[in-house]
Order: structure tokens, then sequence, then C-alpha cells
């Protein structure tokens, strides 16, 4: 299937999800957060930067993804 490279813009920090599986984090203290959690580290990224590259066949499955 090859690398699935994931970009996201951002403010603050970020977690991305694939399928219930977290894939990705920029800035964040845990993959688990409540609505409520901040950071005291402010990290604006106002452009697409890759935040990771995997394996899609780990993550992707044949027919509809969620990503979140």
């Amino acid at each position: 299937m090859g690398t699935l490279k994931v970009e996201a813009m951002f403010d603050d920090g970020i977690n991305i999800w694939i399928n219930g599986v977290l894939v990705a984090s920029e800035n964040v203290s845990s993959g688990d957060l409540p609505h409520t959690a901040v950071t005291s580290n402010r990290s604006e990224n106002h452009s697409f930067t890759t935040v990771a590259q995997i394996d899609a066949s780990d993550y992707l499955l044949e027919g509809t993804n969620v990503i979140s």
C-alpha cells in the first residue's frame, strides 16, 4: 500500500487518529486529553507540515477510514 504522509496545520498542538489508533502527536502531553486540556508551550503552525510518515497498510482499511 505504501507510505502515508500525514500533514496538518494546527494551533498549539494536535493528536491525529486513524480508525481509532493514535498515529501522530505534536506538542501534546498524551493521546487521551480532556476537552479542557491546555499546553504550556504554545507552538503555532500556520502552514501544512509533515507530522508523520507511516506504513499505510498498518492503519488504513479497505473501504471507509476515519481520521480525527
